[in-house]
């Protein structure tokens, strides 16, 4: 429950923050592409994977799929 919480929040600011940069941010969390958010401003795209943190020790993990994707994708 607490995690489910942290990455929405996490989400959210992520989002916040592109729209208030003047991107386009769409979810595509559900799609199983392997990041979180496509945001889009003048025919570029971002593919924006969000990590929400709790706690004081600070680690990120991609999962085997985020990873493989990042690689496919990258430069792109």
């Amino acid at each position: 429950m607490k995690k489910k919480l942290v990455e929405t929040k996490a989400v959210d600011k992520v989002v916040d923050y592109y729209v208030g940069l003047g991107y386009e941010v769409v979810s595509v969390e559900k799609d199983n592409v392997g990041w979180d958010l496509n945001a889009t401003i003048n025919e570029v795209t971002l593919k924006l994977e969000v990590k929400g943190l709790s706690g004081s020790e600070i680690r990120i993990e991609l999962s085997p799929n985020e990873y493989a994707k990042c690689k496919k994708h990258k430069g792109t």
